[in-house]
């Protein structure tokens, strides 16, 4: 599973409208037509909310399978779906800001810090992060919450019960910088169904990545 080709990339997508023609659509073009609200998405009467956000976790869980990254810009003084397009920067680990207009502080102080570089000029973002989890007997992983896909490994360590994205003991995250975080989860095991007494367990993090300038990195987090 390590041995993947799929090669990092990030997809900046700069919105200043909601999409009105495809699969994606979140309001027709009829003016007369206002784009769904939150009164409506509690009524349920939201007919093209529901289909959008199928075909945009369907393109994001594409996304994520290929270690692409999917960054979304919204400019607008009125919604452009960010709630039917969630899902991309989610799977994908990616930014989603939220701006008036492309012409204001936020947006380019946001934008540059995407670019931010580490003292040796390398940018600060990593591509395809595979995370494994390695655990004495004493603990078994139960899960993960992040910006992270399961790459279904089971291994000893893997609990039956899955709490966030479980049933696996490595993710991987299609980028990662200095803030990104990931909650893992465990829980104590025994053969006899109780926790031993003073018993202790040891826990290890195997982290790996490209960069923009080394092919392969490892980290090893005791």
């Amino acid at each position: 599973w390590y041995q993947r080709r799929v090669r990092g990339a990030r997809v900046m997508l700069f919105v200043g409208g909601p999409g009105t023609q495809g699969p994606g659509m979140i309001v027709s073009e009829d003016l007369k037509e206002a784009i769904r609200s939150h009164h409506d998405i509690d009524k349920n009467d939201v007919p093209y909310m529901k289909k959008a956000s199928r075909f945009y976790e369907g393109l994001a869980t594409r996304a994520a399978k290929n270690g692409h990254t999917i960054d979304i810009f919204s400019a607008a003084l009125h919604q452009t779906g960010l709630h039917e397009m969630r899902h991309l920067t989610m799977f994908t680990g990616g930014h989603m800001v939220l701006a008036d207009a492309f012409a204001t502080t936020l947006f380019k102080q946001s934008y540059q810090m995407l670019f931010a570089k580490n003292e040796k000029g390398e940018h600060k973002m990593g591509f395809n992060v595979n995370v494994e989890v390695k655990s004495t007997r004493e603990l078994k992983v139960t899960g993960a919450l992040g910006p992270c896909v399961s790459l279904a490994r089971k291994g000893p360590n893997v609990s039956d019960t899955e709490l966030g994205i479980g049933g696996t003991n490595v993710w991987q995250l299609c980028s990662g910088d200095p803030t990104t975080t990931l909650a893992i989860f465990f829980e104590v095991s025994s053969q006899q169904g109780t926790p031993p007494a003073g018993g202790r367990g040891a826990v290890q993090f195997i982290s790996q990545y490209s960069t923009s300038t080394v092919p392969r990195g490892y980290a090893l987090l005791p």
